[in-house]
C-alpha cells in the first residue's frame, strides 16, 4: 500500500512523552509542531495514523481503498472527469495530489449542498409552522371531534 501506518497500540509511553517534549521545543505554530502535535493526539487516543505522501500515484484499487467507494464506482468518477489520472499504457494512474484535491471538491460540495438543504427543511418547518398556528379554541374543536368518535 502507499500508505506508511503508524499503529497506536506500537507506541509506548515513553516514547509518547519523549516526542510530546520534543515538539514542545519546536517553534509554536511551526508547520513540524503542528503536524507532530496532530498524531500525538490520535496516538495519545488510541487511533492509528497513516502517512501518505502526495508525491505518490496510485492505482484505481488503492484510490479507491483510501476513499472507501468500489473500484466501479471510482472509475464512474474518472471517466466523468471528476478526477484526474493518466494512462500508463492501458492502466490509470492517480496522483495523491489529484485524490486530495478531489477529496477537497467533493467535501467542500458535500457541504454547501448540506447547508442548502439545512436552509430548506428551516424554512420548510417555518411556513408550515406560521400556516398551522393553532388557537386554544382550535385545539378545543379538534380534541372534540377526537373524542366524538
Amino acid at each position: 500500500m502507499v500508505a506508511t501506518v503508524l499503529h497506536a497500540t506500537d507506541v509506548t509511553a515513553e516514547e509518547l512523552e519523549r516526542t510530546t517534549q520534543f515538539v514542545s521545543s519546536l517553534p509554536q505554530g511551526s508547520p513540524v509542531a503542528v503536524m507532530l502535535q496532530h498524531v500525538l493526539a490520535a496516538i495519545d487516543r488510541g487511533v492509528d495514523v497513516s502517512f501518505l505522501e502526495s508525491d505518490k500515484e496510485l492505482t484505481p484499487n488503492q484510490a479507491a481503498g483510501l476513499l472507501n467507494v468500489s473500484r466501479p464506482h471510482l472509475l464512474k468518477i474518472m471517466d466523468r472527469g471528476l478526477l484526474e489520472y493518466r494512462l500508463v499504457g492501458t492502466n490509470r494512474r492517480i496522483a495523491m495530489a489529484d485524490l486530495l484535491d478531489y477529496i477537497e471538491r467533493h467535501e467542500r460540495g458535500n457541504a454547501y449542498v448540506n447547508g442548502l438543504l439545512g436552509t430548506r427543511e428551516h424554512l420548510r418547518r417555518e411556513t408550515r409552522d406560521e400556516a398551522a398556528e393553532l388557537t386554544d379554541t382550535d385545539v378545543a374543536e379538534l380534541n372534540a371531534l377526537f373524542t366524538s368518535q
